[in-house]
């Protein structure tokens, strides 16, 4: 089942999805611990082939064995896979750029907002520069490539560009559960839907963003989603026990958590 996690900038859609990475791991006892910390990261804890516990931070985007052994039951997905792994190749955007902490992903690469800015209609430029998010001392951020590669250029060549290739890689995975966890547009969760998937909508709201990758949603009937979860004011926990009855309401997880 395709599992789609929408919602804000810093709404919990990675954590959402780290959490679900992390019940895997302890459902098939590859770990002797797994979970999400208020911070949002994935912590494990395991033992070596000479019985040392080891506890270490995981980061889904470079990869982990213990990722490589879950992957049959459960892996992540996102419609900026390709976009992400295209913008590295063509513009040579630094790995942390793309890939990184908030604040790496918002520090200034080497691509020159002036070369950018001729390629975008002159009111997309403008609004850019009124509102001064992707644009440090002259040059754009990698989160501000992402977003002009991927929706102002791309996407305006092919709408759906990006969503049928995650739909095409999600086809020749075949696994139990496949996360993607940034969907942004009304025509994502329809196709998400229509494979089959569910699609949970966070309504935590961090950080205003007027980019249409970050307001594609705005006027999407709620009731369209699979599932709402307002964790405006929930802490990690209440975040993932609400996540937690969700997926059973889906009859997406094959084991039961107790407590």
């Amino acid at each position: 089942m395709i599992i789609g996690l929408s919602g804000k900038k810093q709404s919990g859609k990675s954590s959402c999805a780290k959490w679900i990475l992390a019940t895997f791991l302890k459902y098939t006892n590859l770990v002797t611990g797994a979970g999400v910390n208020e911070a949002g990261e994935l912590i494990v804890e395991y033992l070596l082939d000479d019985g040392t516990a080891l506890s270490e931070k995981v980061d889904i985007d470079k990869g982990h064995f213990l990722l490589d052994e879950i992957r049959p039951f459960a892996a992540t997905f996102s419609f900026a896979d390709e976009l992400k792994a295209s913008a590295r190749i063509i513009f040579g955007l630094s790995y942390e750029s793309l890939y990184g902490t908030d604040e790496q992903k918002n520090a200034p690469t080497h691509i020159k907002w002036s070369n950018v800015k001729k390629l975008l209609p002159k009111k997309v430029a403008e609004q850019f520069e009124r509102e001064n998010i992707i644009i440090k001392d002259g040059y754009v951020t990698g989160r501000g490539m992402c977003q002009i590669w991927g929706t102002d250029i791309c996407r305006t060549i092919r709408d759906d560009c990006w969503l049928q290739a995650t739909i095409e890689n999600i086809k020749q995975y075949g696994g139990s559960i496949s996360i993607i966890p940034d969907v942004r547009y009304p025509h994502e969760v329809e196709a998400i839907q229509s494979a089959g998937g569910k699609v949970i909508r966070l309504l935590r709201k961090k950080q205003e963003d007027s980019h249409s990758s970050e307001t594609g949603l705005d006027n999407f009937p709620l009731e369209k989603f699979d599932k709402v979860i307002d964790n405006t004011n929930f802490d990690m926990s209440e975040l993932c026990k609400s996540l937690y009855f969700a997926l059973k309401e889906f009859d997406a997880l094959p084991f039961t958590i107790q407590g």
